[in-house]
């Protein structure tokens, strides 16, 4: 047996409990597409844009990144990630500004988001927080609201499906629903068969991978529709092995 199949290393080495926010994915995935695509209304009035501008910084955009690589190979309106102050010289009234926050706090999305407003853009937030909810909901702008506790980059199931859920719910993308349910059960079973933490190591394939990787650094390579793909892995294998 593997140190990895015992429970005890997880204690010691885990103590936030990341592994098991990471075999919880397939279910946020569920709770994200259903609260952005059956739970969520949005104004009629924001299905004729030119644009998409999505706001966000950190783990609260890499989702955008993700969305960003399945628009090069399906039909939508161009989509632009802006991780800075304010916002793009092009966003005008018939932009979508989409503002991802997990914090609601994030200094940088906010200058965004409140620019968008002042200009007339057709703004939506996404965030568990406080601050950008309350300041949406007086300026009269939809807020989805996440209801998840956790670091930013563990919420990519948010911050990819629910830009995607609403951009169906707007026919700015086809319904891709099919496909979304069918990743889902993919991944539950993968969590249950191949790479969940009572998983042994024989029949793990994570658990293979973090023995090949010990005592070596890692290189991704990506490009193409698998960019955000590679930038995602590479980002958390920087983060999660401090």
């Amino acid at each position: 047996m593997s140190v990895l199949d015992y429970k005890i290393t997880y204690k010691s080495l885990d103590p936030s409990n990341m592994g098991q926010r990471l075999e919880s994915f397939p279910q946020q995935c569920v709770n994200a597409w259903k609260h952005s695509t059956q739970c969520f209304e949005l104004p009629s009035g924001y299905k004729d844009v030119d644009d998409i501008v999505i706001l966000g910084m950190g783990g609260s955009a890499i989702g955008a990144e993700l969305l960003v690589d399945l628009a090069t190979v399906e039909q939508t309106p161009p989509i632009r990630i802006h991780s800075n102050y304010g916002l793009p010289n092009h966003v005008t009234k018939n932009t979508l500004v989409i503002a991802s926050s997990n914090s609601g706090r994030t200094a940088e999305t906010l200058s965004g988001f409140n620019e968008a407003i002042n200009i007339g853009a057709k703004v939506i937030s996404i965030t568990a927080g406080t601050e950008m909810a309350v300041q949406a909901e007086n300026a009269g702008r939809p807020v989805l609201k996440v209801n998840y506790q956790g670091e930013p980059r563990t919420a990519l199931g948010y911050s990819f499906l629910a830009p995607l859920g609403i951009m169906v719910q707007l026919n700015l993308i086809r319904d891709v629903s099919p496909e979304i349910n069918e990743s889902v059960n993919e991944l539950s079973k993968l969590v249950k068969t191949k790479v969940g933490m009572d998983v042994l190591r024989e029949n793990n394939k994570s658990k293979q991978l973090a023995h090949l990787i010990l005592s070596k650094l890692p290189v991704v390579y990506g490009g193409g529709i698998f960019s955000g793909v590679a930038h995602r892995w590479k980002t958390q294998l920087n983060e999660n092995s401090k």
